[in-house]
């Protein structure tokens, strides 16, 4: 469970960062295929659309953060929609990995150690509950994040 500091961590590093959503998520992917260059098959080569998803996708979930039951479905359904298109359950690992060495970097002033095990643990709260959908669908991923 996220405290309200860390929450409010979180939102503020997601404000921050996403100033310039280009740059950022261009910077996420960069570092994604660099790090798992095997997960490129799962994205189109025209990146734009799949960016601008990204952020709304994440801003859904910042802003769920502060009751997490009501965001439990929306992430299911994400679940299950991932499960479909093959991500595998190291990706998930790799995506939250990545993507918080993204969000710190572009957090500037704000990055330290709190600020990460926060987003660790937002993205435990995600993963889990993709987890379940792609459980309840009868597609194994381990625990990957918390």
């Amino acid at each position: 469970m996220l405290s309200q500091i860390e929450i409010e961590l979180i939102q503020d590093s997601f404000s921050l960062a996403t100033k310039d959503k280009e740059a950022l998520t261009r910077r996420f992917y960069h570092r994604l295929f660099t790090v798992a260059p095997q997960t490129k098959i799962l994205f189109p080569d025209d990146l734009d659309k799949q960016r601008n998803m990204l952020t709304a996708v994440l801003a859904m979930i910042v802003k769920g953060l502060e009751n997490t039951e009501t965001l439990k479905p929306y992430l299911f359904l994400l679940g299950e929609i991932h499960a479909k298109k093959g991500v595998k359950a190291q990706y998930y690992h790799v995506f939250c990995e990545v993507f918080a060495e993204t969000i710190v970097e572009f957090s500037g002033e704000q990055s330290n150690d709190r600020l990460e095990i926060a987003w660790a643990k937002a993205f435990g709260i995600v993963t889990l509950e993709m987890k379940r959908a792609s459980d309840d669908m009868g597609i194994t991923l381990q625990k990957t994040w918390a």
